[in-house]
């Protein structure tokens, strides 16, 4: 299935990490960093910008080419991120979210030596949700498990 069949592809907000203010107890602000989840640092919140729900994938089409993370908390995205939002027919877990990063991130030799993935991207072939394999579910227990913990 083509990606644009499993989610639907959101901009990030246009956000520049050089204008926002930084707050500590606030919101993530994702950029296009191959780390930390993609977070660069806590802002504050600003009026007028949707902030992006847990349960989304992060994508980075240039920069650190095709780090995808599943953000699971609040957050804003800059503006070159592509945000993921599982179509919610297809009734997505957090373990087949965790397999679609997994699928994502294989697709980053591609675009090595600074090619950018921004006009292939939405047509990226994935498994469709039922070529999940069984041992995805079984498996991320665990590390959902471990998640939880971190959060608490």
């Amino acid at each position: 299935m083509k990606l644009t069949e499993i989610f639907n592809v959101l901009q990030g907000n246009k956000l520049h990490a050089n204008k926002v203010i930084e707050d500590a107890q606030g919101i993530n602000l994702i950029s296009r960093k191959g780390s930390n989840y993609g977070i660069i640092k806590k802002i504050k919140p600003i009026q007028n910008v949707k902030i992006f729900e847990p349960g989304l994938l992060t994508f980075s089409p240039d920069g650190t080419v095709c780090s995808t993370f599943l953000q699971i908390c609040p957050f804003y995205a800059t503006e070159h991120v592509k945000v993921l939002k599982p179509k919610p027919e297809l009734k997505l877990s957090l373990n087949d979210l965790l397999y679609y990063v997994t699928v994502l991130r294989s697709y980053a030799p591609l675009f090595n030596f600074n090619r950018s993935a921004i006009t292939k991207f939405s047509d990226f072939l994935l498994p469709s949700p039922q070529e999940i394999p069984s041992w995805v579910e079984k498996l991320g227990h665990f590390y959902i498990n471990k998640f939880k913990k971190l959060l608490i």
